[in-house]
């Protein structure tokens, strides 16, 4: 179905990190959780230049039919992860509606950071930032 499809083209989970990213998801109680192991970015992450930083996103939404309803994801973000160093494992969790009767669509996405005063800026390059729908649960 769409479990593996990419936002970006020129970029993909694969290429920007190599770890396992397991999901999982708990229909009854709504909730989908995102387990990042710990990880040295030097040896596992694609350090593309300029980078300084980056964030693992998780999102999840339920799929509507109704043209007139917009879907809107439930999305959470990990904080800022220097790419220098040994970065703790974490998780991240989010809620969907409990019990629900409808597929839902879970994607991971990294996105990469330039660090510079005290700012991050979004490098918006194309192989920077990736998106992949990474599980489709069908009820």
């Amino acid at each position: 179905m769409f479990k593996g499809l990419e936002f970006n083209m020129n970029s993909s989970l694969t290429f920007m990190i190599g770890l396992n990213l397991p999901v999982t998801f708990d229909r009854t109680m709504g909730e989908v959780s995102l387990a990042i192991p710990a990880f040295n970015p030097r040896s596992t992450v694609t350090l593309l230049p300029g980078a300084t930083h980056m964030r693992f996103t998780l999102a999840a939404v339920e799929q509507t039919l109704d043209p007139l309803v917009i879907p809107r994801p439930e999305v959470i973000e990990t904080d800022y992860i220097p790419l220098i160093g040994e970065h703790q494992a974490e998780t991240l969790t989010l809620n969907v509606p409990a019990d629900s009767t409808k597929v839902i669509y879970m994607m991971i996405g990294i996105d990469m950071y330039q660090h510079v005063n005290e700012v991050y800026y979004p490098l918006m390059d194309n192989p920077y930032n990736t998106m992949s729908i990474v599980d489709v649960d069908i009820p």
